[in-house]
């Protein structure tokens, strides 16, 4: 029945039927971010011809979802990297992720390190500078998905395919030694359980771009073909 569905126009008003502040765990350490119905403007062609055209929500409307999936293992970048002192190591670049698709290997200075551990345990901030420092990265990654479906005129969710990105986090470590001479250790898990932005995307070519996946969504529908793009091209 699809095939007798022209679609004339696209509509990119997007309706939203689910946005959450907080996104829906879906168990096993997976989270629907968002899920939205694109509307479409459509053409039934009946057997006396087409009918009128009409705003319609179900046949060949478009849902995303988008889906942040379980945590990788995490990976160990740099086992310990070592500063005579701190002063020395706040311009350093420190290697906290590695082999990111297009980007390749992301570093921060020892500053941003320190900045970045100091903002979830303010004790650090009574570092002694001119004593000596330890650096310790890992990361983690999720894979990110916008899932393309299409109401089809058989009432059920056409599986039009998914558009997949990759999230990096980071995990970073320091030992430093305070004011009074006490030696420390701080450790936090930049990731998406603890409310962190992902440190990098490896992007497919329309991550986010909602309106040109609804679009090829729609075209791939229309001939029983799925559309797949990954962060690292075209499948």
């Amino acid at each position: 029945m699809k095939k007798r569905i022209g679609v004339l126009v696209l509509v990119m008003s997007i309706l939203l039927i689910n946005s959450f502040s907080f996104a829906d765990s879906l168990g096993d350490d997976v989270f629907l971010l968002d899920s939205i119905i694109i509307q479409s403007k459509t053409q039934i062609e009946q057997a006396d011809g087409p009918a009128p055209l009409y705003t319609d929500p179900g046949v060949g409307a478009v849902r995303i979802d988008d889906l942040v999936m379980s945590s990788s293992s995490i990976v160990n970048v740099i086992t310990d990297e070592h500063y005579a002192t701190y002063e020395i190591s706040k311009l350093a670049l420190v290697k906290i992720i590695k082999n990111v698709p297009v980007v390749g290997d992301v570093y921060s200075r020892g500053e941003d390190i320190y900045n970045d551990l100091k903002n979830v345990y303010s004790i650090m901030s009574n570092i002694n500078s001119q004593k000596a420092v330890d650096y310790t990265t890992k990361y983690s990654t999720r894979n990110f998905y916008h899932y393309l479906y299409v109401w089809d005129d058989a009432q059920y969710w056409y599986d039009a395919g998914y558009s997949l990105s990759k999230y990096y986090y980071k995990h970073l470590s320091m030992v430093y030694i305070d004011n009074d001479g006490e030696a420390w250790t701080k450790h936090y898990d930049f990731n998406y359980t603890n409310g962190s932005e992902p440190e990098e995307v490896a992007e497919a070519a329309h991550y986010m771009d909602k309106d040109y996946l609804a679009q090829k969504a729609v075209e791939k529908w229309q001939v029983n073909q799925r559309y797949v793009e990954t962060y690292i091209g075209f499948n």
